[in-house]
């Protein structure tokens, strides 16, 4: 949910930025192209500006191929909601926003990186509007089957605003 070390205490994490990076690093070297995804969340009571811009750096140097930010929200009757230096909700929004930004351009670099290569995929279906041409990709994940879906190795065909297509098959396994 963040990276930095006095934030992830104060939300009851037992972990730093070392330990993720570390983490990180382990496993795409034993799983090559693995895709990481996470949620982050930021404006959290007592989130300075330097530990947000850590935050963003850190963002930015781990590349995740999916993020989703949300900006701390108060919940009455929580230990979070009586801790002081409540961010302002103005702040906490923006900053949710900026890091959003920031990984839509990280996402659309590592996607334009795989326009052309193969993988394997769950196929969500066919674009009957482009006459078939192109099917909706998602990475398939620990060999199994979607109910309604088919599996199969595609070409990455086109780059979209939030994601992949890929190219029909000769013959759909």
């Amino acid at each position: 949910q963040h990276c930095n070390a006095e934030v992830l205490r104060n939300m009851r994490r037992n972990c730093d930025a070392e330990m993720l990076r570390g983490l990180f690093a382990k496993l795409r070297e034993r799983i090559p192209g693995i895709t990481l995804r996470t949620t982050l969340l930021v404006g959290f009571p007592g989130e300075t500006e330097a530990q947000f811009d850590e935050l963003a750096e850190f963002v930015q140097e781990t590349r995740f191929d999916r993020m989703g930010c949300f900006a701390y929200s108060e919940e009455e009757g929580t230990v979070a909601a009586r801790m002081e230096n409540q961010v302002d909700e103005d702040v906490r929004q923006h900053r949710a926003e900026l890091l959003m930004e920031q990984q839509m351009q990280i996402a659309a670099e590592l996607n334009a990186e795989r326009v052309g290569t193969e993988t394997e995929a769950v196929i969500e279906g066919y674009d009957s509007a482009a006459g078939f041409k192109n099917a909706g990709l998602r990475r398939r994940g620990n060999g199994s089957r979607a109910a309604g879906r088919r599996n199969g190795r595609r070409r990455v065909g086109n780059l979209h605003r939030h994601g992949l297509s890929g190219q029909k098959p000769l013959a759909f396994p």
